[in-house]
């Protein structure tokens, strides 16, 4: 089976990613790809929380932009994995792994967080 990738917004899946490289790629391609994302974070105008099915996350965002970037931008991404985590996220962009779901089914410990369909 081809690897799949499934966004969430569940901020737990992404503690302790740091920054692991960047993709250069535009707001409105990450949009079609993800939605809308998971919001603005402290230093972020905009950011996408994603699990891969080998439980991989990763996430992708700006960082520190007085607004969202929309042309094309080094977007930042995080991870724990290293260049592993970037060659993921690339293939993504590049169509070579399926973006299966938006926003997908609540985990345990997120059971007070709503979720939305994509």
């Amino acid at each position: 089976m081809a690897q799949q990738v499934k966004t969430t917004d569940s901020w737990s899946a992404a503690n302790g990613t740091s920054l692991q490289g960047y993709v250069r790629t535009t707001y409105a391609q990450l949009v079609a790809l993800f939605g809308e994302g998971v919001g603005a974070g402290d230093k972020t105008t905009a950011e996408w929380i994603l699990e891969f099915d080998d439980g991989t996350v990763a996430t992708i965002y700006d960082w520190k932009e007085l607004e969202t970037p929309m042309g094309p931008y080094n977007w930042h991404v995080g991870g724990k994995r290293g260049a592993m985590v970037v060659a993921l996220v690339q293939d993504v962009l590049d169509g070579k792994i399926e973006v299966v779901d938006a926003f997908w089914s609540m985990k345990e410990e997120d059971e007070d967080v709503e979720y939305y369909g994509a």
